[in-house]
């Protein structure tokens, strides 16, 4: 009976978090959608990957006409993904794809009845209308953080809003030593360059380059930065002493091992301690009691296991 109960429990556990996963999903895809079209769409500048594509369809068609462009670029490669990688990654990064499509063309239809893009980047001086770059700026700010935020939800549920999230997938499962910076910086590069073509802007270029710095920065300071920390190996004779102090002052455990100095020939012990970033000045504080003690520090970009966070 009670490995009955266990069982459902594990599966009611299970059922949950998947569906907390669809919630994430769907809000960050529909999060993503609105502020890609409020401040990216009708500005002309294109963003990274299939966005700006979409945004250079938008400037020359009807963006009806480029949410089906944006499908069907991503049809093959979700199907790719299916067969090559994991099923839960394709199932979800499909119903990502499909529900930014299906929101972008209503988004259309209903710009055409009533105006969505309150955010106005044209002013009008002495009768000729011209781009407002102040405003335009603000929306490369504004919309290269709201992507950041929703791509790294995305991340963190094991999904992808398509396009060139799910070709890094692809070449890092056949070349896992692949440079994926270069692939990205490629394609990103090939649709700056054609997008000052569509637009004849060069402001447009600039604007797209810094909505990527600000995409990537905050994705990566949201799927690294809180869990980053920073290892310390110490170099001791004071074993004992140094790790209590360091347990009890720091909050985190030591790991010690058995070392020797070759310069003075002179058994020695490693410690190893995984501190917060912000707890350097207290460590260094506890260290100076040992003036024949040394340490040196890498970056630790991710904590697993019994860490007291």
């Amino acid at each position: 009976m009670k490995e009955k109960i266990d069982t459902l429990a594990r599966v009611n556990k299970s059922k949950i978090s998947e569906l907390n996963c669809l919630i994430v999903i769907f809000f960050a895809t529909l999060f993503y959608s609105l502020t890609t079209y409020i401040f990216v769409l009708g500005n002309d500048f294109a963003p990274s990957g299939l966005s700006g594509i979409l945004a250079m369809i938008e400037k020359k068609y009807e963006l009806s006409t480029g949410s089906f462009v944006l499908l069907l670029i991503n049809a093959p490669l979700l199907i790719w993904s299916f067969f090559s990688l994991s099923k839960r990654f394709a199932v979800y990064t499909t119903l990502s794809v499909t529900l930014m499509c299906i929101t972008f063309f209503l988004l259309d239809k209903i710009e055409q009845a009533e105006r969505l893009r309150f955010f106005n980047t044209m002013v009008t001086i002495g009768g000729e209308t011209y781009f407002d770059f102040g405003r335009r700026l603000f929306c490369a700010v504004i919309s290269g953080f709201s992507a950041g935020v929703a791509i790294a939800a995305m991340f963190r549920m094991n999904a992808s809003l398509g396009g060139v999230d799910i070709i890094v997938a692809l070449v890092q499962k056949k070349r896992p030593r692949a440079n994926v910076s270069i692939l990205l910086f490629t394609v990103n590069a090939i649709v700056i360059i054609a997008s000052y073509f569509v637009f004849e802007d060069i402001e447009g270029v600039l604007l797209s380059l810094i909505y990527i710095i600000i995409f990537s920065k905050v994705c990566e300071y949201i799927l690294n930065g809180v869990k980053k920390a920073l290892k310390f190996e110490v170099v001791t004779e004071h074993p004992v002493e140094l790790s209590k102090e360091l347990i009890e002052k720091l909050g985190h455990s030591v790991t010690v091992t058995q070392a020797k100095g070759m310069y003075e020939n002179k058994d020695k012990f490693l410690l190893i301690c995984v501190i917060r970033s912000r707890q350097v000045a207290d460590f260094e504080k506890i260290l100076k009691k040992y003036p024949d003690t040394f340490a040196f520090a890498s970056s630790v970009s991710e904590v697993f296991g019994m860490f007291n966070k």
